[in-house]
């Protein structure tokens, strides 16, 4: 048989979790988590998104989920890499349901549609040494979200987009299959053509964006991705290279 990266999923659904990543951790916590299995639940009562953020998303509305990777053993140096994949497959599976839309990812862990969120990824590592030995992969997508609150404003889903309603199980098996297949290829595939799969889709890349770093307000331009995951931008014609937290977006300049 041909090698896959996962040979199989095992479904685990719930009405109602905590959080899936945090479910996901306790059952590699307790031995009792297989590579493959993938947590799903029709609402989370604390969702969690990056920097403690919560994710907001009705009950049954929306695709959220975590597969977990189990002793993968891969190098430290591609966690990024895995980020980036799960990214483009997420931006390959909205191409199919929204085909005229302008669909970006925006770094490090969002994906937009009309400069509004629709997705967001939240990757968790287990690391020995210089190995990756688990990874839990959570999702959040917004599927049948007909309303927002008012604090959401740059926040859409498939509905709101389309007017249409859409099946959630048939999405995570999309992409859960999009995620396996890239994942399959990733040991093949050169890292540049990763990256550049990502930046070609890169919010904001050469162009000229508002930033906030300690609570100061400055502008640059995205110039890309380096090989650890930093943001590159050109501030004031000086390259900066920039962690995951230590700037954000400012406020309303997406």
């Amino acid at each position: 048989m041909a090698y896959k990266f996962f040979e199989n999923f095992t479904i685990h659904k719930f009405n109602e979790l905590d959080s899936t990543n945090s479910f996901a951790n306790q059952l590699l916590k307790s031995d009792k988590a297989n590579h493959g299995d993938v947590i799903i639940a029709g609402f989370q009562s604390g969702g969690r998104g990056q920097s403690q953020n919560t994710w907001y998303s009705g009950k049954d509305k929306n695709m959220l989920l975590s597969v977990i990777c189990k002793d993968i053993n891969i190098n430290v140096t591609s966690l990024f890499y895995i980020n980036m994949i799960v990214s483009i497959a997420l931006y390959d599976i909205l191409k199919i349901y929204l085909k005229n839309e302008k669909i970006e990812i925006k770094w490090p862990n969002d994906i937009l549609v009309n400069e509004s969120k629709i997705a967001g990824i939240l990757i968790e590592s287990n690391i020995s040494g210089e190995k990756i030995k688990n990874l839990i992969i959570g999702i959040g997508l917004n599927v049948n979200e007909e309303e927002f609150p008012y604090y959401l404003n740059n926040t859409c889903s498939l509905f709101t987009l389309s007017k249409n309603y859409f099946n959630i199980d048939e999405i995570a098996a999309l992409f859960l299959d999009t995620f396996n297949i890239s994942m399959t290829k990733y040991k093949d595939l050169e890292k540049k053509e990763i990256k550049d799969n990502y930046e070609s889709h890169l919010y904001g890349i050469n162009i000229k964006k508002y930033f906030r770093r300690n609570g100061n307000k400055f502008s640059g331009i995205i110039k890309g991705i380096n090989n650890s995951g930093q943001l590159i931008v050109d501030v004031n014609n000086e390259i900066i290279n920039f962690n995951n937290k230590e700037i954000e977006f400012e406020r309303g300049s997406n």
